[in-house]
């Protein structure tokens, strides 16, 4: 008996295999799963709702922008940044035309600026404006409503 093997202890031997094949099989379906959501729990936005690495990049990245019109003749170099494609060197190329060439008759004049191109500009658009200055308004607004003395 010292040579041989019974049956019994075969079938113990086989059946001990079976248990740790089966762990093992479970094992690696759970790590596979593991690593295949591991980033799904970093890209969890504040409102629950998972989604994947592009949409979640560029659905974050267009909250950051801002959602009224912004006037070119008034706006910070802080919040010209906030335009779509625009960073604070083209911010500052904007304020620089701005105090060289005077106020923005209309959006289009940014096409005057490096760095803003076409693509760009169809970009911005809808978050741009250029308005009179307050004083120009106000100034126009009293002369309409001021009776005047003779």
């Amino acid at each position: 008996m010292h040579g041989r093997t019974s049956v019994k202890t075969l079938k113990a031997f086989l059946y001990h295999c079976q248990i740790e094949l089966v762990v093992l099989i479970f094992l690696s379906f759970l790590f596979f799963y593991w690593a295949l959501n591991a980033n799904a729990f970093e890209r969890h936005n504040p409102f629950g709702e998972i989604q994947t690495g592009n949409e979640f990049t560029s659905a974050a990245r267009e909250s950051e922008f801002i959602e009224f019109k912004l006037d070119l003749n008034n706006a910070s170099k802080a919040e010209l940044t906030l335009l779509p494609r625009i960073g604070a060197t083209i911010a500052g190329r904007i304020i620089d035309y701005r105090s060289n060439n005077g106020r923005f008759e209309n959006v289009d004049e940014l096409l005057n600026i490096k760095g803003v191109g076409p693509k760009t500009l169809a970009r911005i658009r809808p978050y741009c404006q250029t308005t009179a200055s307050t004083q120009e308004t106000l100034g126009s607004n009293l002369n309409d409503t001021i009776p005047q003395v003779q």
